[in-house]
């Protein structure tokens, strides 16, 4: 029995030390107690959009015809203030964007000539399971 025991707090142990653990973008995004009621893949999912959701590219002619991305609120109720925003570390978990199922959705940043593309629901499922597939290796 003891044995038996003894195994199982390894193996716990071991899946301890494994578990997902969330990345910077994540935990600026959520709290602490928001975090701690996550599962492992809840984890790792987020820490996948944190950096997968969204494309941010210079397209100055496609640029010219697409809604702001101010106006996409954050999810602390403040405005968006495109001036504050630094585009390196982008954290699209910060906002409420909509994810369309089947479409790509495109926003302009300013009069930067920037464009953020978020990405439709099929296509992060498809390259979500890639990187599963591609950390499992690992």
């Amino acid at each position: 029995m003891k044995k038996i025991l003894l195994v199982l707090l390894c193996v716990l142990s071991i899946n301890g030390l494994f578990a997902q653990q969330p990345n910077a973008k994540v935990l600026q995004a959520l709290s602490n107690s928001e975090i701690a009621k996550l599962q492992p893949a809840q984890v790792d999912y987020l820490n996948f959009l944190s950096e997968n959701l969204v494309i941010i590219s210079s397209m100055p002619e496609k640029a010219v015809g697409l809604a702001d991305f101010s106006t996409i609120r954050r999810k602390d109720g403040k405005a968006t203030d495109l001036k504050t925003l630094d585009l390196n570390q982008f954290n699209p978990l910060l906002f409420v964007i909509p994810i369309q199922k089947d479409k790509v959705t495109a926003y302009k940043f300013g009069d930067t000539g920037k464009v953020i593309t978020v990405l439709s629901q099929d296509r992060l499922d498809v390259l979500y399971e890639r990187y599963k597939s591609n950390n499992a290796k690992k």
